[in-house]
């Protein structure tokens, strides 16, 4: 059986949409995993899990500033959700680094461009 004749037969559910969104990230199909992570947030709009791992496919994606709001979100929900601060971290040169935010300041997570030596 095929995993789109099974996923027919099964229920709408916040898990499944999430592992399928971590199925397509696994296939390299960033944009079915972005629709599946935002279905699963559309069922239940508290699911941290689901949030963090849309933040993590649009860094990879390239889409920084909305990853950076989705990062914002993880953190406001939980402060210490595992990997938040190692994802929104790292990126490559060419794209800047992320920074987390004080508690001093806004929480947003801010790019800054890395200025080569």
């Amino acid at each position: 059986m095929k995993l789109q004749e099974a996923v027919k037969k099964l229920p709408d559910s916040v898990s499944l949409e999430r592992t399928l969104g971590d199925v397509a990230v696994v296939q390299g199909r960033f944009d079915d995993a972005l629709v599946r992570y935002r279905a699963a947030l559309a069922m239940d709009a508290k699911d941290v899990s689901s949030r963090f791992r849309l933040g993590q496919v649009l860094r990879k994606t390239n889409k920084l500033d909305e990853a950076s709001t989705v990062f914002d979100d993880v953190y406001t929900a939980d402060k210490n959700y595992p990997g938040l601060a190692s994802n929104a971290a790292s990126s490559s040169s060419n794209r800047g680094t992320w920074r987390r935010p004080s508690t001093s300041s806004s929480l947003r997570w801010r790019r800054r461009r890395t200025i080569p030596t």
